[in-house]
């Protein structure tokens, strides 16, 4: 992008940064034209319009954007550099909230929440939240901001579902075969009369994976409709303009469990040692399959299976030292 001229400078400088949040002047909102507005959403801001301010997701919610804005004065140009994950952009996470009329009264689960904007969206429309997270940073800092009922930090797929939540808003990771995953395991979470709303490439249901036969699967009882994006108002955490849709699935009031595209359904952790745990799962001719066959299944299901174990090694280890005799006793 060339230079930014001097009348956008100005506008820049005028303008207020509140935590992750832009927002300009009164002269300079009813004024924006599409200078400001590129060079923001160059450096990856959203415009919000029920915050009145650009807000850059991918700082949310502890970040700052007022050394991005003075980088972006002082150098007359945009900034991208690489901040990490990028979440759902809050234009996407508005039109989510109400699509669906979130309010007062709903339950919410945001899993593998990120930093954690579309569940603060709907926190501040009055409903109440959960999140599931496996940083631990990113737990913590949705823990701060104190918008969430409970922050668990912990892989999702390895959660049993608890079906709970009235709606689920996800974004999940963008390569494909793990958004599946994800999306079948969270449908789980919805009780009966639920919504699940999903931020997505499009064509999640062509895949050979295990994951995508069962998305498949959901579709043909689920599915509610798509909901179109415009091309590059979702980005890569590099500046790459993504293909996304809106994907909205429903849960009717009686339904046939969904196929698992997640973890496996032998109890590893009623094994009583470790060695037995692992003769299981060798036994288990569905995770042997899939896991053969699949050639995305290691990557999900066996971190499934070793986070099984780790547990199931950290309760022995206590129960070990529990009934260790006391020194200078007999055994």
């Amino acid at each position: 992008m060339p230079r930014i001229g001097r009348d956008v400078c100005k506008a820049l400088e005028r303008a207020v940064c509140e935590g992750p949040m832009v927002r300009l002047a009164e002269q300079d909102e009813n004024a924006l034209d599409e200078r400001v507005d590129r060079v923001l959403t160059a450096s990856r801001a959203t415009w919000s319009f029920r915050h009145r301010a650009y807000v850059f997701a991918d700082l949310f919610p502890s970040g700052s954007a007022a050394d991005l804005l003075k980088q972006i004065i002082m150098q007359r140009r945009t900034v991208r550099p690489d901040r990490g994950m990028v979440s759902c952009p809050q234009s996407v996470a508005d039109r989510m909230c109400d699509e669906i009329g979130i309010g007062p009264t709903v339950r919410v689960l945001e899993p593998s929440a990120g930093h954690g904007i579309l569940a603060a969206e709907a926190a501040a429309r009055g409903a109440s939240v959960d999140c599931y997270e496996l940083d631990h940073h990113r737990a913590e800092d949705i823990r701060q901001a104190s918008f969430a009922h409970t922050v668990t930090t912990a892989d999702f797929l390895a959660i049993p579902p608890q079906p709970a939540y009235d709606v689920v808003l996800m974004y999940p990771p963008h390569r494909r075969d793990i958004a599946s995953a994800h999306i079948v395991h969270a449908y789980q979470f919805l009780r009966p009369g639920g919504t699940l709303v999903a931020l997505v490439a499009p064509g999640l249901v062509r895949g050979r994976s295990r994951a995508a036969r069962a998305l498949a699967e959901l579709y043909e009882r689920a599915f509610d409709r798509t909901g179109d994006m415009e091309f590059g108002e979702v980005q890569s955490s590099t500046g790459i303009h993504l293909q996304t849709e809106l994907l909205f699935l429903y849960r009717g009031e009686e339904e046939p469990p969904s196929t698992s595209a997640g973890p496996t359904g032998t109890d590893y952790a009623a094994a009583s040692t470790a060695a037995k745990a692992l003769a299981l799962i060798d036994d288990d001719s569905g995770f042997g399959t899939a896991r053969d066959n699949d050639p995305d299944w290691p990557a999900d299901q066996e971190r499934a299976a070793v986070l099984a174990l780790r547990d199931l090694h950290t309760a022995l280890r206590a129960r070990d030292k529990s009934t260790q005799p006391e020194p200078g006793s007999r055994p």
